[in-house]
């Protein structure tokens, strides 16, 4: 018999993985591995079919399949549930990453490329407080160490996933 009241409750405690035990767990265990995999590519792996005349759709998938959209978005979605985050950055090529990024002035082969980016390599910048702002409660920029150089990015060239 112990001598700690019956009537005492428990404590609950989160317990959080770095980055390091998260990828050593996921690279050791294939229970983990399925669980973090098996979600993320079913859910994309009929992709998606186009609503359009044949000449735009296979303009369409081209340049999908040039930009390797599918399968960063599969990564995308594997890093959201493993790291509780990823994003797709969107590249155009612009320099000034810290101004929003508006589609209409993207023409035909604008969109240079596509890179897939871990919850880490994004740091959150202050959040909108304004309900009137299009970003509310969500950061208004990330910034991201580059190893030489720090560089702002504005939230509209990130697509975000949580997996």
């Amino acid at each position: 018999m112990t001598s700690r009241d019956k009537r005492s409750g428990s404590d609950y405690e989160v317990t959080e993985l770095d980055e390091q035990q998260l990828v050593a767990m996921y690279r050791s265990s294939a229970i983990a591995r399925k669980i973090i995999d098996l979600p993320a590519e079913d859910s994309l792996r009929e992709w998606r079919e186009w609503q359009a005349k044949a000449k735009v759709i296979s303009a369409l998938e081209s340049e999908e399949a040039r930009l390797g959209l599918q399968a960063k978005m599969v990564t995308v979605s594997k890093r959201g549930r493993l790291f509780g985050g990823a994003a797709l950055f969107i590249g155009t090529g612009e320099q000034d990453l810290a101004k929003p990024l508006d589609p209409e002035k993207i023409e035909l082969g604008g969109l240079k490329y596509l890179t897939v980016l871990n919850r880490a390599d994004l740091i959150p910048g202050e959040i909108e407080l304004d309900p009137r702002e299009p970003y509310y409660s969500k950061p208004k920029s990330y910034r991201m160490h580059t190893g030489v150089a720090q560089m702002e990015i504005h939230p509209s060239r990130l697509v975000l996933g949580m997996g």
